[in-house]
């Protein structure tokens, strides 16, 4: 199936990103079932979006398996299943809390 390997930008959160410190990582957009597929420090991150070719960076048409773009699609029915399931134990939406913001630093760390 053809896909389009191309570069994206990201940053690790907000400070960086209002820091300019922002990264580049290669990622693989299959148009066909508007999926963007990229990894960052091991991490995988799927999502169905549709991106304008216009805005990639640069862009190199590829051909990957069908076989790899089914289970792509797997993984992504997969997720949503198992966050429809964990939404019945946890909200999934954060809130400030003064708690954490006085017992950890960095945020996120402890």
């Amino acid at each position: 199936m053809k896909a389009i390997k191309h570069k994206i930008c990201f940053s690790y959160g907000f400070m960086d990103f209002t820091h300019g410190i922002v990264y580049e990582v290669e990622a693989i957009y299959i148009p066909e079932k508007k999926i963007l597929v990229y990894i960052v420090d091991d991490n995988l991150f799927v999502s169905r979006e549709e991106i304008s070719e216009k805005s990639m960076m640069d862009k190199e048409i590829i051909e990957i398996s069908d076989e790899l773009v089914e289970k792509i699609e797997e993984y992504i029915k997969l997720r949503e299943e198992l966050t429809n399931a964990l939404l019945k134990y946890v909200s999934g939406k954060p809130k400030w809390s003064k708690r954490c913001a006085e017992t950890s630093y960095p945020p996120n760390m402890g």
